[in-house]
């Protein structure tokens, strides 16, 4: 009876060593230990736009240095196409950890297919499980649990490097899709965060700079129709006749009686900023941000996301976007669709030195 058991626990150990509570619906193919030797213990992580951070990392080690006999390096692992879920396994993966991790991301989540189409609803049940507190404990408790009350699906494997996810989704799909990547990066931002604090890495997490000026690509079919399409037809003819105020009124119209529509709310933001009204303007873009149904750059959910998630948390938190609205009256605050001026750059960098010198006690 006793060697049945040990046997038993060993199978048992076996199982909650080879699982993973979250129910991610990907996996990754190869697992490789990487080493930080080389690397500064504070390193920055993310996405195309922690690339473009990177850039200004000798300036903020510059200000962190000050007054400091050896100066302060900061290494950047950020990569183009990082996704959350990439910047946490290879976070994972690091030996040993680093101390300090800057996270600038949020960018790229849509990036490459890291879930089927048709597991959305089981996808979706499987992260409403995970949620509830009963099956969380339940789950952390004994992780192999989850092989019985997660529903299966067909993971994706992951290669090394991301692969561009090319498939053209119906719009259906396309909202599927986005409602499923919020929840999976809110999922994967809880583990980064508990991971972080369970190897005494500060985390300090950034928000993404989002370009609001610049148009969504895509309306849902789901939410527009013929007689929207015209309303802005008309109402472009009225800003192209320098009628702002005609504009303005029937966008605002427009945007009430048309929720989850992208163009119509970006349209009305536009009128909004044009004759002034810039905090309706803002509130506005961010809801035409939010619902573009051809994600290519961050969205005001992920930023969304980060702030609770810092305040929540009690995480080190530098609201980078909202750095740039504080601006975006009275300047312009990006030089291209995506990235802000190199002058903001340098101010965050400069920012950043101050809360890194906080953090270190200099």
């Amino acid at each position: 009876m006793l060697i049945l058991v040990l046997i038993g626990q060993k199978v048992l150990d076996k199982l909650n060593q080879q699982v993973s509570i979250q129910p991610y619906p990907y996996t990754f193919m190869n697992n490789q230990a990487q080493s930080t030797i080389g690397l500064s213990p504070i390193v920055l992580m993310g996405d195309r736009l922690g690339v473009q951070l990177a850039k200004f990392l000798p300036i903020m080690s510059e200000e962190l240095s000050v007054g400091l006999v050896n100066k302060i390096e900061i290494s950047s692992l950020a990569q183009p196409h990082q996704a959350l879920h990439r910047t946490l396994e290879t976070l994972q993966h690091l030996e040993p950890k680093p101390k300090i991790v800057i996270y600038q991301g949020a960018a790229e989540e849509f990036y490459e297919k890291i879930f089927e189409t048709k597991d959305g609803p089981l996808i979706l049940r499987n992260i409403h499980r995970y949620n509830d507190p009963f099956y969380q404990s339940l789950f952390y408790f004994a992780p192999f649990m989850t092989h019985f009350l997660y529903k299966e699906i067909q993971k994706v494997p992951l290669s090394t490097e991301p692969q561009a996810d090319k498939e053209p989704y119906l719009s259906p799909d396309r909202m599927l899709r986005t409602e499923i990547a919020y929840k999976l990066f809110e999922l994967h931002l809880d583990e980064l965060v508990r991971y972080s604090k369970k190897h005494n890495i500060l985390l300090i997490l950034m928000t993404t700079p989002i370009n609001l000026l610049e148009e969504p690509r895509n309306t849902c079919e789901a939410v527009t129709s013929e007689e929207i399409t015209t309303e802005i037809v008309q109402i472009k003819a009225l800003i192209e006749k320098k009628d702002h105020k005609q504009a303005y009124a029937r966008a605002k119209t427009l945007a009430s009686k048309s929720p989850g529509h992208a163009r119509a709310f970006y349209v009305y933001g536009l009128m909004a900023k044009k004759i002034g009204e810039n905090n309706e303007a803002l509130q506005a873009l961010e809801v035409a941000a939010s619902f573009d149904c051809e994600p290519w750059r961050g969205s005001p959910v992920f930023n969304q996301i980060i702030r609770d998630y810092a305040r929540k948390h009690d995480v080190f938190l530098f609201d980078f976007q909202q750095m740039l609205m504080d601006e975006w009256n009275d300047n312009i605050v990006f030089f291209d669709e995506q990235h802000p001026q190199n002058f903001y750059y340098e101010r965050a960098s400069k920012a950043m030195a101050k809360v890194l010198r906080k953090v270190l006690k200099l």
